[in-house]
């Protein structure tokens, strides 16, 4: 019975609040992808690893400075977010991609349309029947 509703849970959109100031726009995954998938052993197979060696550079870097931006201006936004001075942002994710749903301000009522978010979406999945039925006889 817990693992349905795990899984039920997983398969369901649920509501979310953005901690940060902005979503990030490059992540590790894009720099990391842009990687080649194997080096051949001639020459001609590294010179041609050389763009994507640099694309993979700029994308790591892009993506760390953005991340320490972040990180570095969390307290001062975390602070105008608990003196209402900045809203919180209510997202619905569904499958990795996150909507916003509405700006609220303050912590309780941010944490109030994120429950009521997560409720209103949430899967409604019948139980599986645990009994297993035997086959009537055809008479």
């Amino acid at each position: 019975m817990r693992r349905w509703r795990l899984v039920t849970h997983q398969l369901s959109p649920y509501g979310r609040r953005r901690w940060f100031l902005w979503r990030r726009r490059l992540s590790f995954a894009t720099a990391v992808d842009s990687l080649p998938s194997g080096l051949g052993d001639d020459p001609i197979s590294a010179i041609i690893a050389i763009p994507f060696l640099l694309l993979f550079a700029v994308l790591f870097t892009g993506a760390m400075l953005e991340l320490l931006a972040e990180i570095a201006l969390l307290p001062l936004v975390f602070l105008l977010k608990l003196c209402h001075l900045l809203p919180w942002p209510v997202e619905l994710v569904r499958q990795g991609s996150a909507e916003l749903q509405a700006e609220v301000r303050g912590m309780f009522a941010s944490v109030r349309a994120r429950r009521e978010l997560t409720a209103g979406h949430a899967l409604q999945l019948p139980l599986p029947s645990l009994v297993r039925r035997v086959p009537q006889p055809v008479s």
